[in-house]
């Protein structure tokens, strides 16, 4: 469907007739020639014929641009008003089996002949389809919820000095939003399939590992942190962003494009190699003969741990693995409260190569990761516990506002 012609209007709206446009363009120019301001003489044939000098200015631009033509009424071109209808929502059902519920508004919009893609919107609310909400927190079988319940009974009473906890992250740049769309009254429903970016966007994936602060050994709690996945290269040629020669970061990748990821192998030899290594560095700074390191139990450290003994030679470090129950990371610092700082700092740093993002990675835990708020992730703990207790294991609950942020601050802490 065409969209309206310039200066045009919907449906019932109003519009001017030529009369009254003609007799506004001429009152304009009669006050420019006896040496007005634009602005004033705008303003005196907006008032005169009663319009806005919006209009004003539009209907001399007309003038200007196509003559006395360009002041010709609209009111008839400007395209039918739509209305919904059941062959509106037999098209819009059509669409989305075709698409397997992932078409954009603009596709819907052309579906329908609309002339706006809100209105598109509009008439998908009103066909009974509804954007899925992808789930946020991971889904838990009763075995799940019995060892969480078990590792709060084990741990609740604990302070966490001599834990500490490890996880990855995948830093991405670029990502593209898309929408998938369920049946309403599907949308409260767990939604296993989402939506992939097939684009590959640049990525860095980070490994870090962080302990409780305690400031009168000098210890701030950011024990090591790093990038995995990627290797350093050489740019071969010239660009907007760099020259020739200039190293740079780059993600090792999968023939189809994708992030290549760790293996159990890879995580084995980075812990060795650098993890362990700072871990140990922080407990003789705490004076602590032996600290616990909890992971989650994602493939990868299962098979270091297990069938690669990462374990043996994580002993030789003084080192022993925590007992993380499987899909909580509510009880990983990590993710509970360190990845939102570092994601924000990155946010406000901007980056635009996978190098300014370790940048701007490295300056978020530097700089925005204080020992205040790596004390409150780890304070965050026991209501966390508490809640996943009385829930008997389960994770559908919202942190309620704890005072931990008052309570640091009667002992002592900058927060």
């Amino acid at each position: 469907m065409l969209s309206p012609e310039p200066g045009g209007t919907r449906g019932a709206a109003k519009d001017a007739t030529e009369i009254v446009k003609a007799q506004a363009v001429i009152l304009f120019y009669k006050q420019r020639v006896a040496g007005v301001p634009i602005m004033k003489a705008y303003g005196y044939a907006a008032e005169i014929t009663r319009n806005s000098v919006a209009s004003v200015r539009n209907w001399v631009a007309a003038e200007n641009n196509l003559g006395m033509h360009g002041l010709e009424s609209r009111r008839n071109s400007c395209g039918p008003v739509t209305r919904y209808s059941p062959s509106k929502k037999s098209r819009i059902n059509a669409l989305m089996e075709e698409t397997e519920g992932e078409a954009s508004l603009r596709e819907v919009q052309a579906t329908l002949g609309v002339g706006s893609h809100h209105t598109a919107k509009l008439y998908l609310e009103q066909a009974g389809w509804a954007k899925a909400i992808k789930r946020l927190k991971t889904l838990l079988a009763p075995a799940h919820m019995q060892e969480r319940v078990k590792y709060v009974e084990n741990h609740f009473e604990d302070d966490f000095r001599d834990v500490f906890m490890g996880d990855e992250k995948l830093f991405v740049m670029g990502l593209g939003s898309k929408t998938r769309y369920v049946r309403r009254e599907e949308k409260d429903q767990p939604c296993f399939k989402f939506i992939d970016n097939t684009l590959h966007p640049e990525q860095l994936m980070v490994v870090a590992v962080v302990g409780r602060p305690d400031p009168a050994k000098g210890f701030d709690g950011k024990v090591w942190i790093d990038w995995c996945c990627a290797e350093w290269k050489q740019a071969v040629r010239n660009s907007k962003k760099r020259a020739a020669g200039t190293w740079e970061i780059k993600t090792e990748k999968k023939e189809d494009g994708s992030l290549k990821g760790i293996t159990g192998e890879s995580y084995s030899e980075l812990m060795v190699e650098y993890g362990f290594p700072h871990m140990e560095k922080a407990r003789e700074q705490l004076e602590l003969d032996e600290v616990w390191y909890q992971d989650d139990n994602a493939a990868p450290h299962a098979n270091a741990w297990g069938k690669l003994k990462l374990g043996e030679k994580a002993a030789t470090f003084g080192i022993k693995r925590g007992d993380q129950p499987a899909r909580s990371p509510d009880l990983n610092v990590l993710d509970l409260y360190v990845w939102r700082v570092l994601e924000a700092g990155v946010h406000r740093r901007r980056p635009k190569t996978l190098t300014e993002l370790w940048t701007a990675i490295r300056a978020a835990w530097d700089e925005d990761l204080t020992a205040d708020k790596l004390e409150c992730a780890y304070r965050l703990l026991t209501p966390v516990m508490t809640l996943i207790s009385d829930k008997n294991g389960g994770n559908n609950f919202t942190l309620p506002h704890t005072g931990i942020c008052k309570a640091m601050r009667e002992d002592g802490w900058e927060i």
